[in-house]
């Protein structure tokens, strides 16, 4: 579950969405997520819909294990949640990065008047900014983060109250 930290990062989160006239949040259905939803719907006054297809990349045989144990070398989670080293029985890099695209198109193609907000994991907006954006691209915890058009492709840039 989300520690004191994580129920402030949620909130702040909320408070810089306020402007955002959202109509609604998708979230996927593990518990951190879930919980930061939550936190931002009871602040919004926003409904939620949950999507499976937002979770995180299935790690396999590693799920659960500490990061430290797993890839003592990498700096962040980051490099493990884009890893294409993983072992066999995890899902694909390439899967995840297709499973997130497709799903966030659905979602956007069936409320094409509506404002959504997509809460998920570490590794699915790494999936979503690689194919949006051409590279994977670590993320802060509980930062919205926005999606632009830019150049012919797009830009990731965190939502801020400037």
């Amino acid at each position: 579950p989300l520690n004191t930290n994580g129920n402030a990062q949620a909130l702040a989160a909320a408070d810089l969405l306020i402007d955002e006239q959202l109509s609604l949040i998708v979230s996927s259905p593990l518990k951190r997520a879930l919980q930061t939803s939550t936190a931002v719907s009871e602040r919004l006054g926003v409904p939620i819909s949950i999507d499976p297809q937002l979770m995180e990349r299935s790690f396999g045989s590693l799920e659960g294990r500490p990061l430290k144990e797993i890839a003592p070398d990498a700096h962040s989670g980051f490099h493990v949640a884009s890893s294409t080293m993983l072992p066999p029985d995890s899902e694909p890099w390439e899967q995840v990065c297709t499973r997130v695209l497709y799903t966030v198109d659905n979602w956007l193609c069936a409320h094409p008047a509506k404002k959504l907000l997509f809460v998920s994991h570490y590794g699915v907006l790494s999936a979503l900014s690689q194919k949006l954006c051409g590279t994977p691209a670590p993320v802060k915890n509980a930062t919205p983060l926005r999606f632009v058009p830019s150049g012919g492709g797009w830009e990731m840039i965190e939502v801020s109250r400037c």
